[in-house]
């Protein structure tokens, strides 16, 4: 590298640091419009609301599969957990008919 008072030296810093200053406003430019479009919100929200039903459903298994492996080593005459009765409602229900055949319908256009 040349020495610092060498003119070809600070005309090439003062290059990079405005091109650097120039990079991070535009950066910060581009972050602004796009963190402000509606189509970006519209995307958070529902990738929230994914999440948030995959974490519930988690839960629902994971506390169905306890229930489940509980009840089987409990022997014959152990009484069926509520939580099992209530998956069994809502497996009978029209909207999860109605869910089931959107799913198998989507899965089918995607093959």
């Amino acid at each position: 590298m040349a020495p610092p008072g060498d003119a070809r030296w600070r005309r090439k810093l003062a290059l990079q640091v405005t091109a650097s200053a120039l990079a991070a406003y535009a950066g910060y430019y581009v972050v602004k419009k796009v963190a402000n479009s509606e189509k970006v919100r519209q995307i958070t929200t529902a990738t929230l609301g994914y999440t948030t039903a995959a974490l519930a459903m988690g839960e629902m298994v994971s506390r169905l599969s306890t229930d489940i492996n509980d009840f089987l080593a409990a022997g014959e005459d152990a009484p069926v957990p509520p939580s099992i009765r209530q998956a069994c409602r809502l497996l009978n229900t029209p909207e999860m008919g109605a869910c089931a055949a959107r799913l198998t319908a989507g899965v089918a256009q995607g093959v």
